[in-house]
């Protein structure tokens, strides 16, 4: 087998891609700028437009150059967070833009899978008192078609035995008022815990994802955690496949990808960005590799 390469690309992710060969990805792992949360510095940079309908307009174009790109089987994993509509004349209100972009891919054909709640299990807390802090931000799985490369076995996660030792007994429960369920009622043996019937790799690990923000020495806001584009990679890719970032940044999906026996490719508008991503390509990337159950 030929050594994974990464392939970065500086220019607009649309022109870029007009050039690329369809069929070329496997899978779109990618987190675009967004809107109206940062500014950096570059001309033509998503996430600055003037109004929530022109973010939503750009990129549906672009996904559409996506979709081209994809083979027949070929997925899209897009993180989007949400803001609060204070540049838009909606001060206090949160704007809806994970589902705007998706209701948006929807009316062009594009099939919403998963709608995935990434919690931060250490987020930082935020300086409001009106308000819960956020915590989560929103992945969502897409698809051109009906059918799909999706293998769940890749990202099984085990499943742990209940232990029942401490648990009050039935007559201790009876005794404290509880109601009979079932017969007897009371908690099920050791025999029935978690476990019996289960899949041998684990289990489907559902649609909300803890995992932690990753620090990043370099100079860029806001990177994806390995983990995160981990799970997404191996889930719908095989080790000959090519993954796409469009909005590459500081290089985790390539970098990740790399590690994982898949090509990448990158796009990003910054040169100082791929220079970044060049250098996490080259340095090593802490995995999880215990959710690597077999050879994905």
């Amino acid at each position: 087998m030929r050594a994974a390469r990464v392939v970065l690309r500086c220019g607009d992710a649309l022109d870029v891609l007009s050039g690329v060969p369809a069929g070329s990805f496997q899978t779109v792992v990618t987190s675009p700028p967004y809107l109206g949360l940062r500014d950096y510095g570059i001309e033509g940079q998503y996430g600055l437009e003037e109004t929530p309908d022109e973010y939503v307009k750009h990129l549906r174009i672009l996904f559409s150059e996506v979709r081209r790109t994809l083979a027949n089987d070929g997925t899209v994993w897009l993180n989007i967070a949400d803001v609060y509509g204070r540049a838009f004349g909606r001060d206090k209100s949160l704007m809806g833009m994970p589902w705007r972009v998706a209701l948006g891919l929807m009316d062009d054909g594009w099939i919403v899978r998963n709608e995935i709640v990434w919690e931060k299990s250490n987020a930082k807390p935020e300086p409001v008192r009106d308000r819960l802090s956020a915590r989560h931000e929103t992945l969502f799985l897409l698809s051109p078609h009906k059918r799909y490369r999706f293998d769940l076995d890749c990202i099984r996660q085990p499943v742990l035995p209940r232990d029942y030792s401490a648990a009050p007994t039935w007559a201790e429960r009876k005794a404290a008022g509880e109601a009979s369920r079932h017969g007897r009622g009371g908690l099920p043996s050791a025999r029935t815990g978690a476990g019996l019937g289960a899949h041998p790799l684990g289990k489907n690990p559902g649609d909300v994802w803890t995992i932690p923000t990753v620090p990043y020495r370099g100079a860029h806001f806001a990177t994806m955690p390995p983990r995160l584009a981990e799970r997404c990679i191996l889930a719908t890719t095989r080790q000959v496949d090519t993954v796409l970032d469009p909005f590459v940044g500081s290089g985790t999906t390539v970098a990740v990808a790399r590690l994982l026996g898949r090509h990448g490719y990158g796009i990003d508008l910054n040169p100082d960005y791929l220079a970044l991503a060049a250098g996490r390509v080259r340095e090593r990337i802490n995995l999880d590799t215990t959710s690597v159950i077999r050879t994905c």
